[in-house]
């Protein structure tokens, strides 16, 4: 009698992430990012390649991915400490929503002149405002670099993130309105799922700096927080509430109240670096090469748009605003990448809008995979230029 074999989800996980760390030494040695390694690593073993991964298998797969972008938002949470606040000012939280506006208007507009429909075209402009996180903390890092643009970098990283959630959220409100609900009906839900999000991750954030305060071993106190970002992202998704922004309010929350915050988002960098493969090999997966063909003038509109948009919005307005002169010059080309949390909204999708979602995932994903290339190096080229690197 023969056995048959069958890929288990857990052996899945585990093949995603060993193939995952060759493809990022690989990617290394080719001197292009490993996040686009990843990617592309996806692609390879998913349906568009040698079909080793079905989109059932992905599929099934979801919890990483959930809690992996969970991780990520609660990192992103960390840029909100009220001392940079402090420092940056109120200066550079008006450039933020100047450079989101315009790059909105700049795709929804662009988009739909192009002949996409307005919905699709202000989805779509929705997620342009959002700029990679990963990429920015990690070019940073790399380089030591310390100065005016990097710590405006990391602020206007976060809140394009927050700006792009809400503005995302709005739209699919908006969208719901044509499905199976009135215009207040859904205005209404979006500010309840606003309000239950922020006190989701603000009660999680403070119950767990609490707890710093009765906990000796850093290792538990590591596991509580990872428990944490587990608790707000289950509870999210159980409440069919959009995760991303509990997970970013409860690392805002920490990242104030914890006396030992620095040490554990170091600390959690370990945990992290497994999800973050794969959540990103997984997203490779879900690219389907085949409706690249399609996307013509969209897929190209959206990445020129986006990118216009947010170079053209620091550059035209860094002076009416009393911005230092080294943000204002080299602020635009280290916004352009995009990465997780582009995807996750754009996946976040699938349940209210399946067949757009599939066209729009795949134009997020392709445009990550080439922002993902240009991005980190324009962010090291505009820290040169602006001589805030130490290496």
């Amino acid at each position: 009698m023969g056995v048959e074999f069958v890929l288990h989800g857990l052996l899945a996980t585990g093949l995603v992430i060993i193939f995952g760390l060759f493809a990022g030494k690989l990617s290394s040695r080719l001197h292009i990012p490993k996040i686009t390694g990843y990617l592309l690593l996806g692609v390879a073993i998913g349906p568009s390649g040698f079909d080793l991964v079905s989109h059932d298998m992905a599929h099934s797969l979801e919890v990483v991915k959930d809690l992996a972008l969970g991780m990520l938002l609660f990192a992103i949470g960390a840029v909100f400490e009220r001392h940079r606040l402090r420092t940056i000012g109120a200066k550079v939280v008006k450039l933020t929503f100047v450079v989101a506006i315009v790059t909105f208007a700049l795709v929804t507009f662009g988009l739909y002149a192009l002949g996409e429909s307005l919905y699709f075209s202000a989805v779509m402009g929705s997620i342009a405002i959002t700029t990679s996180p990963g990429a920015a903390l990690l070019v940073t890092r790399e380089f030591n670099s310390a100065g005016p643009l990097t710590e405006t970098l990391i602020l206007v990283v976060g809140m394009s993130n927050v700006l792009s959630i809400l503005a995302y959220e709005l739209m699919v409100s908006l969208g719901q309105v044509s499905v199976d609900a009135t215009l207040l009906k859904s205005l209404g839900w979006l500010v309840t799922e606003i309000i239950a999000s922020v006190m989701m991750g603000a009660v999680v954030g403070a119950f767990l700096s609490w707890w710093e305060s009765i906990v000796e071993d850093q290792a538990e106190l590591i596991l509580a927080f990872i428990a944490g970002v587990i608790l707000v992202t289950g509870l999210a998704k159980s409440m069919d509430i959009n995760p991303l922004l509990p997970a970013l309010v409860m690392g805002a929350v920490t990242t104030n109240m914890s006396m030992m915050h620095r040490l554990i988002y170091v600390e959690m960098r370990q945990t992290e670096q497994p999800l973050y493969i794969a959540f990103f090999v997984l997203s490779g997966v879900a690219l389907d090469l085949h409706l690249l063909t399609t996307l013509g003038l969209a897929g190209v509109g959206y990445m020129v748009l986006s990118g216009i948009g947010k170079i053209g919005g620091v550059r035209f307005f860094w002076k009416q605003l009393k911005i230092e002169a080294t943000v204002g010059k080299y602020l635009g080309p280290s916004l352009l990448a995009q990465g997780g949390v582009a995807i996750g909204l754009a996946m976040g999708l699938k349940d209210e809008f399946p067949d757009m979602a599939l066209r729009v995932s795949s134009i997020i994903l392709t445009t990550v995979i080439i922002f993902e290339v240009i991005g980190p190096s324009a962010i090291r080229w505009s820290l040169i230029k602006a001589g805030e690197t130490r290496d």
